[in-house]
Protein backbone atom coordinates (compact mmCIF):
# COMPACT_ATOMS: atom_id res chain seq x y z
CA UNK A 1 0.00 0.00 0.00
CA UNK A 2 1.39 3.09 -0.42
CA UNK A 3 1.57 6.39 1.53
CA UNK A 4 -0.78 8.52 -0.59
CA UNK A 5 -3.56 5.75 -0.31
CA UNK A 6 -2.95 4.85 3.66
CA UNK A 7 -3.87 9.01 3.32
CA UNK A 8 -6.61 8.63 1.57
CA UNK A 9 -7.67 5.36 4.17
CA UNK A 10 -7.41 7.76 6.52
CA UNK A 11 -9.22 10.75 5.43
CA UNK A 12 -12.34 8.05 5.01
CA UNK A 13 -11.88 6.85 8.61
CA UNK A 14 -12.18 10.49 9.78
CA UNK A 15 -14.91 11.50 7.25
CA UNK A 16 -17.24 8.32 8.70
CA UNK A 17 -15.91 9.09 12.37
CA UNK A 18 -16.93 12.76 11.87
CA UNK A 19 -20.40 11.03 10.14
CA UNK A 20 -21.03 8.83 13.33
CA UNK A 21 -20.19 11.31 15.89
CA UNK A 22 -17.20 9.43 17.55
CA UNK A 23 -14.25 11.88 15.82
CA UNK A 24 -14.43 13.59 19.31
CA UNK A 25 -15.97 10.74 21.56
CA UNK A 26 -13.02 7.93 20.98
CA UNK A 27 -14.58 4.68 21.96
CA UNK A 28 -11.04 2.88 22.13
CA UNK A 29 -10.34 4.70 25.13
CA UNK A 30 -12.65 2.48 26.67
CA UNK A 31 -12.66 -1.41 27.00
CA UNK A 32 -10.21 -3.38 24.70
CA UNK A 33 -12.90 -5.52 23.08
CA UNK A 34 -16.65 -4.84 22.45
CA UNK A 35 -19.12 -6.04 20.77
CA UNK A 36 -21.13 -4.86 17.95
CA UNK A 37 -23.21 -5.08 15.16
CA UNK A 38 -22.04 -3.70 12.14
CA UNK A 39 -23.95 -1.08 9.99
CA UNK A 40 -24.43 1.29 6.77
CA UNK A 41 -23.90 4.98 6.78
CA UNK A 42 -22.88 6.14 3.74
CA UNK A 43 -21.89 2.82 1.38
CA UNK A 44 -21.55 -0.42 2.89
CA UNK A 45 -18.30 -1.99 1.92
CA UNK A 46 -18.61 -5.01 -0.85
CA UNK A 47 -15.38 -6.72 -0.22
CA UNK A 48 -13.77 -7.99 3.02
CA UNK A 49 -10.60 -6.05 4.03
CA UNK A 50 -12.17 -2.75 4.11
CA UNK A 51 -13.43 -0.17 7.34
CA UNK A 52 -17.61 -1.25 8.22
CA UNK A 53 -19.37 1.28 10.63
CA UNK A 54 -20.54 -0.31 13.93
CA UNK A 55 -22.66 0.41 16.79
CA UNK A 56 -21.20 -1.00 19.89
CA UNK A 57 -24.07 -3.52 21.70
CA UNK A 58 -24.65 -4.27 25.36
CA UNK A 59 -25.39 -7.72 26.38
CA UNK A 60 -28.06 -7.59 29.04
CA UNK A 61 -30.04 -10.87 30.94
CA UNK A 62 -28.82 -12.96 33.83
CA UNK A 63 -25.61 -14.65 33.94
CA UNK A 64 -26.73 -18.09 34.39
CA UNK A 65 -26.00 -20.92 32.04
CA UNK A 66 -29.06 -21.75 29.51
CA UNK A 67 -30.76 -18.31 30.77
CA UNK A 68 -31.92 -16.01 27.48
CA UNK A 69 -29.82 -12.70 26.97
CA UNK A 70 -30.82 -9.58 25.00
CA UNK A 71 -28.82 -7.07 22.82
CA UNK A 72 -29.22 -3.65 23.38
CA UNK A 73 -27.68 -0.41 21.72
CA UNK A 74 -24.96 0.98 24.23
CA UNK A 75 -24.99 4.31 22.21
CA UNK A 76 -21.20 4.03 21.01
CA UNK A 77 -20.26 3.63 17.28
CA UNK A 78 -17.19 2.88 16.17
CA UNK A 79 -14.88 1.69 12.92
CA UNK A 80 -13.54 -1.25 12.37
CA UNK A 81 -11.29 -2.96 10.26
CA UNK A 82 -12.14 -6.20 8.98
CA UNK A 83 -9.35 -8.70 8.83
CA UNK A 84 -11.45 -12.01 7.82
CA UNK A 85 -12.10 -13.19 4.06
CA UNK A 86 -15.34 -12.32 3.97
CA UNK A 87 -18.18 -9.65 3.94
CA UNK A 88 -20.37 -9.52 6.66
CA UNK A 89 -24.14 -9.12 5.69
CA UNK A 90 -25.19 -5.39 7.84
CA UNK A 91 -27.17 -6.15 11.58
CA UNK A 92 -24.18 -8.92 12.24
CA UNK A 93 -23.05 -9.28 15.77
CA UNK A 94 -19.50 -9.01 15.69
CA UNK A 95 -16.18 -8.63 18.49
CA UNK A 96 -14.03 -5.75 17.83
CA UNK A 97 -10.66 -5.66 19.64
CA UNK A 98 -8.21 -2.88 20.17
CA UNK A 99 -4.88 -3.50 18.07
CA UNK A 100 -2.35 -0.65 17.44
CA UNK A 101 -4.67 2.10 18.00
CA UNK A 102 -7.31 0.39 15.19
CA UNK A 103 -10.33 -1.13 16.07
CA UNK A 104 -10.73 -4.73 14.24
CA UNK A 105 -12.96 -8.29 13.51
CA UNK A 106 -13.06 -10.85 11.70
CA UNK A 107 -15.51 -12.02 9.75
CA UNK A 108 -14.68 -15.87 7.86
Amino acid sequence: MTRETEIVIARKVDETRDLLGTRTRVVSLGPASRVARTKSVLTYPTTPNRYYACECVTILGPEVEGGSGTVEPSGDCAVAFNVGSRVPPIDTLVILSFIDHRWVFRYD
